[in-house]
């Protein structure tokens, strides 16, 4: 008598076989969107925390901001320094821009309707206090709040 497989039994192993490595591949998908958002999320509290510390700090004897902006290929926080005029896109000098990784969206929900926090010269404190929330395609949602006293919460 020989023994072997029968083509059901293999056919079964191999479906098997398959089902757990898809099943594995989307959980390695979804950890990798996960890492994104964490990415964005500390990039957007970094240049928040570097804008608020060259404010404190007096650099260049103004205040300075964080400007935020979306379109459809990109979305990016740009530190900068307030030199009376607002926020300059063309200051290549003063301006540190970070941009956020693909698959995330950034909205923001700040006092004035402004599209940048700017914080006070020497105090570290913000009139246009409020939110930013980051998304990523996978539907998950970061959440940065500052209050009027500068106290960043994520």
């Amino acid at each position: 008598m020989h023994r072997a497989f029968t083509l059901i039994e293999v056919l079964i192993v191999v479906g098997v076989m398959a089902l757990l490595v898809g099943l594995s591949s989307l959980s390695l998908v979804s950890f990798g969107k996960g890492s994104e958002l964490e990415s964005a999320r500390t990039s957007v509290v970094q240049a928040l925390r570097e804008s608020q510390s060259n404010s404190l700090a007096n650099l260049g004897n103004t205040s300075w901001a964080v400007h935020f902006e979306t379109n459809f290929e990109t979305n990016k926080v740009v530190i900068f320094q307030n030199t009376g005029s607002g926020y300059n896109p063309g200051d290549s000098v003063n301006n540190r821009t970070k941009v956020m990784p693909k698959g995330v969206a950034i909205a923001w929900n700040l006092t004035g309707g402004t599209d940048y926090l700017m914080f006070d010269k020497g105090l570290g404190t913000t009139l246009n206090n409020g939110t930013i929330t980051i998304t990523s395609t996978a539907n998950t949602t970061a959440t940065i709040t500052i209050n009027s006293e500068g106290m960043i919460d994520f």
